[in-house]
């Protein structure tokens, strides 16, 4: 090959990968989309849902925080009443997801929780977050419905002062809630209490006291009889808030082209740990990491003069998995201002995957300098996880 012809194809490949880096990989209409869209608009960029683009090298950590109770196991219970969820705690802060598919069509039943005293003196219960959307079977739209509601409601049930040795519901909306297959009953709440106390999650017939039949219910396996093994798991989990922060060394920069944030999808980042005390205290699993809360801070540059756009993507590698972007995340101020946004339109009426919802874009750090974005997240119930949490360059 002579010297002339080296050069040429050298050029040639330059050029090719010049044009790929220039246009990150996306075509022109996506890039034109991002230029024309505005915050929450819904983008059809289908050459974003693939796994070929970079995930972003994290480093996900636990922070101080409140145990996770957790019941969704069997998420779907039928008619078999009985107790669902039991931990006993000691003094402190937790936070308790609610996700079951109570009853059947044929026949209602109530899911509710209940506190039981363990102590001598009176118990104090006080909420610091409560979410109780109505029964529904837009499963994914409830999760992030329940998310919103929970972290920007200051509607919160009133404080519970319990007798020594006595229980008292939870919450009394979802005590006199009714639900039949194939409604979900999804509650999410954080609270405090003053002492050891005993907290559960049961199904009852309708007619029928919480806090009378509290006792004499029977406990519920984590699989019923001639039943599939249904749910994400339950027991209680130590760590239910995450820090997540760039690998030292490294930070996103624009030059890089699209990059992907991965969490909650039990591989590159495990799935939370805890122990199921119905189940003799085994080691269990919370298969998506329901309930935890994602505190984000990623340093990001721009060595090629562009800024970055944060897309949500609609997840699920399953068969059936959403279409739609759904979900509920605090970003902070970047072109628009910051805030809680909760993703989750109407369900489409044709499945076409590709769905990418624009949540905020930043512009360049001056003088080449590094910013941070901060983002606050959790993984809806009902979604097909892990959802897919895009930083994609540009230029307006």
């Amino acid at each position: 090959m002579s010297l002339r012809i080296f050069i040429i194809i050298l050029a040639v490949v330059s050029l090719a990968f010049c044009v790929r880096a220039a246009d990150m990989g996306l075509s022109v209409e996506a890039q034109e989309s991002l230029r024309l869209g505005h915050q929450q608009s819904v983008l059809q960029m289908p050459e974003l849902m693939n796994e070929k683009w970079p995930v972003i090298p994290v480093k996900v950590s636990p922070l101080p925080g409140p145990q996770l109770l957790f019941s969704d196991m069997p998420e779907y219970i039928g008619q078999s009443n009985g107790i669902t969820m039991m931990q006993d705690v000691l003094a402190g802060t937790y936070r308790l997801y609610i996700y079951h598919v109570p009853g059947s069509k044929d026949s209602a039943k109530t899911i509710s929780a209940v506190v039981e005293n363990l102590g001598t003196q009176p118990l104090e219960v006080r909420f610091l977050h409560a979410a109780f959307p109505p029964p529904g079977v837009d499963y994914a739209a409830m999760g992030v419905a329940g998310l919103m509601e929970f972290f920007t409601n200051s509607t919160l049930p009133r404080p519970l002062l319990i007798a020594p040795h006595a229980c008292a519901a939870l919450d009394p909306r979802l005590d006199e809630t009714i639900g039949a297959d194939p409604q979900l009953i999804h509650a999410f709440y954080e609270f405090q209490v003053s002492q050891p106390a005993r907290i559960a999650v049961l199904q009852r017939n309708t007619n029928q006291s919480s806090t009378n039949i509290f006792d004499t219910l029977p406990i519920l396996p984590r699989q019923l009889p001639g039943r599939k093994l249904s749910g994400a798991g339950r027991g209680v989990f130590p760590t239910a808030d995450l820090a997540v922060v760039n690998q030292p060394g490294t930070v996103l920069d624009t030059a890089e082209g699209v990059q992907r944030l991965v969490l909650a999808d039990g591989r590159r980042d495990p799935w939370v740990k805890g122990t199921d005390g119905l189940a003799g205290n085994m080691e269990v699993t919370n298969k998506g990491s329901y309930g935890v809360v994602y505190r984000i801070r990623l340093a990001y540059t721009s060595s090629d003069g562009r800024g970055w756009a944060l897309l949500v993507g609609a997840g699920g590698r399953r068969r059936g998995g959403e279409t739609r972007p759904m979900a509920a995340l605090k970003v902070s101020d970047g072109v628009w201002n910051g805030g809680w946004i909760g993703l989750a339109g109407p369900r489409p009426q044709v499945k076409e995957r590709g769905a990418a919802a624009l949540v905020q874009e930043f512009a360049p750090p001056a003088g080449g300098g590094t910013n941070f974005v901060e983002i606050i997240y959790s993984p809806p119930g009902g979604s097909s996880l892990p959802t897919p949490i895009f930083f994609a360059p540009f230029k307006r």
